[in-house]
């Protein structure tokens, strides 16, 4: 089941001072890695919902189906609730980790068509509040986050596709590195391991550099 698609890619940012600047990116350049990943395995990327050829459908028709909820919107309410988390995070590659205990209130709005997250926690003896969105674009045919939090003042934005082989989600994007003023790769994964329980992972690429793991999140649903 693809119950879970959770919204904490900023966290790390939270880490790092990382946000997305979608301001000083060229258009269309987060979604560069996006679509060379799915291009490579087009089968890997599973929608629930049938494909619709909107380039044959009367503009009005096509609207309509575009914004109404699917199979991909009621699987992301099955996680409305409370959950538990537990995050470990590393400041930069090699460092020792850091655990730290949280909580996440989530709920469906606007009409079943959007995952609302509202994060609380600490980070480095600091509160912590993020709030981010998961969406199923319907036009697009893929997964799209978004987060804000009170330790930046920008909007992060992932997208990406479900993988039925894996039973996880993968998402990819791009972050400004403040401290450098250069983009950084970002890529996350969600896996479901059952109904209740969820591990997501990020992982970061500085520009000419090597990917390594930046955070994990363990999610328990009360």
């Amino acid at each position: 089941m693809r119950k879970y698609i959770l919204l904490f890619s900023a966290i790390i940012a939270a880490m790092t001072g990382c946000k997305d600047e979608a301001a000083n990116m060229p258009q269309g350049a987060e979604l560069a890695t996006t679509s060379e990943r799915t291009s490579k395995d087009e089968t890997k990327a599973t929608p629930l919902s049938q494909e619709v050829n909107t380039l044959t459908m009367d503009p009005t028709e096509a609207a309509i189906k575009n914004m109404t909820p699917g199979p991909e919107h009621k699987e992301l309410a099955a996680s409305e609730g409370r959950w538990e988390t537990s995050m470990t995070y590393w400041d930069h590659e090699g460092a020792t980790p850091t655990v730290t205990k949280g909580t996440c209130e989530m709920k469906m709005v606007l009409g079943g068509r959007y995952q609302q997250s509202i994060y609380k926690g600490n980070v480095n003896g600091t509160e912590f509040e993020g709030i981010g969105y998961v969406a199923y674009d319907n036009a697009k045919k893929m997964f799209v986050n978004t987060w804000i939090d009170n330790m930046g003042t920008g909007i992060l934005y992932l997208e990406g596709a479900y993988d039925a082989n894996s039973n996880s989600t993968e998402m990819v994007g791009k972050c400004m590195d403040p401290a450098t003023c250069r983009q950084k790769g970002m890529r996350q994964i969600t896996k479901n391991l059952d109904e209740n329980t969820q591990v997501m992972e990020m992982y970061e690429t500085p520009e000419n550099g090597r990917e390594y793991k930046t955070m994990e999140i363990r999610f328990a649903k009360r």
